[in-house]
């Protein structure tokens, strides 16, 4: 186990950090798919706890979600997923965090984060200074994948997501234009709304979710995947959002 995992484990276990390492021989072959590391986490939320308390092994499972779908944040959002695919759901209430674990490769020269997540890049870099940030999206389904998340269309809902990104003095103009374009041409629109962005959609008919202000993005964070869940459920056409910026929880957003 190399020391730098060990400082990550002090400080984010039990949290929302996913580390890779590599796969030592009690790891069966089978928990891998035949890879040569291994995903690790220990989760903070007192069910999950006691779960791996009473089964007192190690547990491995997928993410309780259909492929390429928004992540589940509720018990609810695991049943619309799965439904009778599965025999029961452990229900601990709504995700704390709302967005993926953090996922941090230990198994080559230096540590890399492979999937922002709940833990944010500068927290990582209070311990690690020196951990290096790769996020970069496969294409391919049938690629191998360093990390869960890294597909290039992965967590995403069934509607057209348009990401305004700019300057905020010209962003809220061009996501109003976007979005009167998108009602004239008869589509039903959604909006992922922060509250600076308001004057956006002003008078316009459009389903809004609201993601709070841009200076708490634990709460967008926390509402991001039931929001669009929601927008889905509703039937719109297309999901209009802006860019929440590449700092802290804004890059894992």
């Amino acid at each position: 186990m190399p020391d730098v995992a060990w400082a990550l484990m002090r400080r984010y276990w039990p949290g929302p950090l996913t580390l890779i390492l590599e796969r030592g021989s009690a790891v069966p072959l089978r928990v891998t798919g035949g890879g040569s590391s291994v995903a690790l986490r220990v989760p903070a939320h007192v069910v999950a706890a006691a779960l791996l308390g009473a089964a007192r092994v190690p547990i491995a499972a997928p993410s309780a979600n259909r492929f390429s779908r928004p992540s589940p944040t509720t018990a609810d959002d695991v049943a619309e997923d799965l439904g009778d695919r599965i025999d029961m759901i452990l229900d601990g209430g709504p995700s704390t965090h709302g967005v993926e674990s953090t996922v941090v490769d230990l198994t080559g020269v230096a540590p890399v984060v492979l999937r922002p997540g709940a833990v944010t890049v500068e927290a990582l870099r209070s311990v690690l200074p020196g951990i290096a940030l790769r996020v970069a999206a496969v294409r391919e389904e049938s690629a191998a994948l360093a990390s869960p998340g890294t597909l290039l269309k992965h967590y995403a809902p069934r509607a057209e997501v348009r990401l305004w990104t700019g300057h905020a003095d010209t962003l809220v103009t061009a996501m109003r234009h976007d979005i009167e374009a998108q009602l004239a041409a008869g589509r039903r629109v959604g909006v992922l709304l922060f509250d600076e962005d308001r004057p956006a959609i002003d008078g316009l008919a459009v389903l809004l979710m609201p993601l709070g202000s841009r200076a708490r993005l634990a709460d967008a964070a926390a509402s991001l995947f039931a929001a669009m869940r929601a927008l889905d459920r509703s039937g719109v056409d297309v999901i209009v959002a802006s860019d929440p910026g590449r700092a802290g929880l804004g890059l894992t957003i």
